[in-house]
């Protein structure tokens, strides 16, 4: 029994032996093919290389050539632009002169222009004192009994030399008294005021306040709600709506009127202010008078809109000072600052409180006009003698 059971071991172990060979033979066959895989890998794996070192070396080469490309086409461009910036600075360095030597012409052909204005006004001053000159030697050769030419030649001359003296004193006696008597006066108005305001605040602040006070309670007490109850009913229904109707037209007409009035002011001193200031004495300037309205048509010419808005703002405020006979008084007024509410205060209490003409009875009236008739028959009669 030990004998089959060793040998049935051994069969065993036999097969496993000739199971492990043909293992072993497998394996073998399994490396061989693995070292024909991994010579067959190595080959394509040189290949391949070779390949890539091949197309490396042709990218290289192409890289390296589009590199000189680029550095040829940026050179050229390069010296392009440096050839466009020379031509840009030759035709800018031209046309700088150009423009240079029109800029010459210009102010020659301004500075011709001008010579030939003065020289037109010049000789328009020249015709027109020629003119004036002839019409009065004409008027004075029809002249029988004297001769005026010789006359108003030597006034003329005495005049001419009179005139220089005039000014230097005119010019002496505004510098050295109107100056001095207009600061002194503006001091003395100054002095009056603080004066007056010191009284005014001492005596008369305190009554002037109560009596506002009381006024103004009186006014709202009584002249207040009539005002609302009575007089502002009718103004709402009867005045505004024609008020409302005129305004829009009224509002448009009188600035179309103002912006006329602008341009007329501006554009007549402007002329009148070209014309003046070519009107020069013999080159010594011109007299103080003449440079005054010289200055005055300066001003109205550049502040042309203040002239005439100040002039619209007075204006009815003159009309109503020459109406009432207070024209002087007022301007004096406002010259010195008054304000030009008490100047319409006066101006309607010398209008209510003015003094009425006396009416003549019938029978002077009818004397009055015989006489009238008869000074006139008489003038009539004399004027037919002579």
């Amino acid at each position: 029994t030990e004998l089959s059971n060793s040998k049935q071991t051994v069969t065993e172990l036999t097969e496993a032996l000739d199971g492990a060979n043909k293992k072993a033979a497998t394996l073998d066959n399994e490396l061989t093919r693995a070292k024909e895989m991994l010579k067959e890998a190595t080959t394509l794996h040189q290949t391949e290389t070779e390949k890539l070192r091949e197309t490396h070396a042709k990218d290289r080469a192409e890289i390296e050539s589009n590199h000189n490309d680029a550095l040829q086409k940026a050179t050229a461009l390069e010296s392009s632009l440096t050839r466009v910036k020379s031509q840009r600075d030759l035709k800018t360095k031209d046309m700088d002169g150009k423009i240079n030597s029109l800029t010459d012409d210009l102010d020659k052909h301004k500075k011709m222009l001008k010579d030939s204005r003065d020289k037109f006004f010049d000789t328009r001053q020249e015709l027109f004192a020629t003119s004036a000159e002839l019409r009065k030697m004409h008027e004075r050769a029809g002249m029988t009994y004297c001769n005026t030419t010789l006359i108003m030649e030597d006034s003329t001359k005495i005049f001419s030399n009179l005139g220089p003296k005039i000014t230097v004193f005119w010019d002496e006696f505004y510098t050295k008294t109107l100056v001095p008597f207009s600061r002194t006066l503006g001091r003395i108005w100054a002095m009056c005021l603080e004066e007056t305001e010191i009284i005014y605040n001492e005596n008369l602040a305190e009554h002037v306040e109560m009596a506002k006070n009381t006024l103004n309670g009186v006014y709202n007490d009584h002249v207040t709600p009539v005002i609302d109850e009575r007089i502002m009913p009718l103004v709402n229904e009867h005045i505004m709506p024609i008020v409302d109707n005129y305004r829009d037209p009224v509002s448009e007409a009188a600035e179309s009127v103002r912006l006329t009035a602008i341009s007329v002011v501006k554009h007549t001193s402007k002329a009148a202010y070209a014309y003046l200031s070519v009107l020069e004495i013999d080159g010594d300037g011109l007299s103080f008078p003449a440079e005054w309205i010289l200055r005055q048509l300066e001003y109205c010419k550049d502040h042309s809109e203040e002239i005439v808005d100040t002039a619209t703002m007075y204006l009815p405020l003159f009309l109503a000072m020459t109406i009432t006979g207070c024209f002087i008084l007022g301007t004096i007024a406002i010259y010195f600052g008054v304000p030009t509410g008490y100047v319409w205060a006066y101006c309607t209490i010398r209008f209510l409180f003015r003094p009425r003409r006396k009416k003549l009875s019938p029978k002077k009236a009818a004397v009055k006009k015989s006489k009238k008739k008869k000074g006139t028959a008489n003038g009539g009669a004399k004027t037919k003698s002579q």
